[in-house]
């Protein structure tokens, strides 16, 4: 995976701890430090599916997050990325 310039240690816990709308912030003040769109794309759908049993709801925020930097960017693979967490999760629901 391509180095990304923002520090990944900081860039998925702060990601983790604020709202959906926050987060949508948090990453259009920092999209000039998010440079590679294929490496950011990789790192949230990462989180998500590691969230989708753990913690659905951060793994859905993840997701969501994911579709929106997609539309943001735009990087169409990063919006459809977002769709899989997505559907795993209401694929679980329905068990």
């Amino acid at each position: 995976m391509p180095k990304l310039q923002m520090d990944e240690q900081q860039f998925l816990p702060t990601l983790r701890d604020l709202g959906l709308e926050e987060g949508k912030t948090y990453i259009q003040e920092h999209i000039a430090e998010l440079s590679d769109s294929a490496a950011i794309s990789a790192l949230l759908e990462n989180e998500a599916l590691n969230q989708l049993y753990t913690d659905p709801s951060i793994s859905l925020k993840m997701a969501e997050l994911l579709i929106f930097f997609g539309e943001f960017v735009p990087h169409k693979p990063s919006h459809a990325l977002g769709l899989i967490p997505t559907c795993g999760l209401i694929d679980k629901s329905q068990r």
